[in-house]
């Protein structure tokens, strides 16, 4: 499968516009524009879908996302799909290849700003079991509920552990972000002598 030119994280509510070019298919058969539809779908964890078809261009294909088929709604982790059927016979399809891809909130806004959290799943799950702890720390209670589960004062330490181990995760996720915006990595250490 060859790798595609779409970008790995979308912003919701934004246009993308992207190109492919012809490749090879197993036994050395050349594909082009010219005779294959190539097509992307779009899959998340929700019933929620979206198909792009390649237009034409050169011996390639040219793609367009519209800026209203990714919306706040469907911020998150999605797996997409590219398919290769030919004109001539529907029924010869070929895999053209496949990953992830992220699509962030957009922080833009008309009239009224609504709040927005941008913390990953681990963070948010960090504060509340921080905040559970702190709880269980004060009141002294034998039993505190956080959503639809309850923690008795005998499991402090599985929220402490649980946090230990959230923390290492956040920290992993905090490092990375500032790799990727080119700040650097925090755990490197010069040393000058």
């Amino acid at each position: 499968m060859k790798s595609s030119d779409l970008p790995s994280v979308i912003t919701a509510g934004t246009k993308i516009q992207w190109q492919d070019e012809n490749t090879t298919v197993p036994i050395n058969e050349n594909v082009t524009s010219a005779e294959w539809t190539l097509k992307y779908y779009f899959r998340t964890t929700s019933s929620r879908g979206v198909i792009v078809t390649g237009s034409a261009i050169d011996t390639g294909w040219s793609f367009t996302i519209s800026s209203t088929d990714f919306t706040n709604q469907d911020v998150g982790k999605w797996s997409w799909y590219a398919q290769l059927v030919k004109i001539a016979d529907a029924t010869d399809k070929r895999d053209f290849g496949s990953g992830n891809l992220t699509i962030k909130p957009s922080l833009a806004f008309t009239t009224n700003p609504t709040a927005i959290d941008t913390r990953s799943e681990s963070k948010k799950e960090l504060d509340t079991i921080s905040a559970a702890i702190r709880a269980l720390g004060k009141s002294r209670a034998k039993e505190y509920t956080i959503g639809d589960r309850t923690f008795k004062s005998i499991d402090m330490n599985v929220l402490i552990a649980r946090e230990s181990q959230l923390k290492v995760i956040v920290n992993s996720e905090d490092r990375a972000a500032l790799i990727a915006q080119g700040l650097g990595d925090p755990k490197t250490l010069y040393v000058r002598f």
